[in-house]
């Protein structure tokens, strides 16, 4: 390489300002994916209680849940929409005692998930977006030919 000193001083400049910023990005991202963690499982913790004050201080007033359920599964076809109806229609589901639910936390889509097991069948996947520390979105996927993807035992993420 022909460089003159300022040149390569330029260049040597930039390569540190990257990798600087590229190792910043990845503690935010790691910041961000622990208390994405922490917050699923106080979520799910507030579920299998049934505490429902508890499950709303988790959510925004103006959440929204979508549901895919590709036609091969049931699912809501509309997006529920506001605390109350998302409360309500979680609460009725958490309450159906003929299933044998398991909740394994997973990476999904990049981002930690949760996947829902009854016995040894995959039921849904849920990811959930958040918004000053509450979530906001919640995305199931109850689509049999989509959920394939996963293993068919619950595994949690470490």
């Amino acid at each position: 390489f022909d460089f003159r000193t300022a040149h390569a001083r330029q260049l040597y400049r930039r390569a540190k300002s990257k990798i600087n910023d590229s190792n910043e990005k990845a503690a935010s991202q790691s910041a961000q994916t622990i208390e994405h963690q922490a917050l699923l499982e106080k979520f799910i913790a507030a579920a299998n209680t049934g505490n429902l004050d508890e499950r709303q201080k988790l959510m925004t007033l103006d959440i929204i849940a979508y549901s895919d359920g590709g036609g091969r599964a049931s699912a809501a076809i509309i997006p529920l929409v506001g605390i109350d109806r998302v409360s309500t229609v979680l609460l009725h589901l958490m309450k159906q005692p003929s299933l044998n639910w398991q909740y394994s936390l997973r990476e999904i889509n990049g981002e930690i998930g949760l996947v829902i097991f009854d016995g040894q069948v995959i039921h849904s996947t849920h990811c959930f977006a958040m918004s000053n520390g509450k979530i906001n979105r919640i995305y199931t996927m109850r689509n049999p030919g989509k959920l394939n993807n996963f293993s068919a035992h619950p595994q949690p993420i470490h």
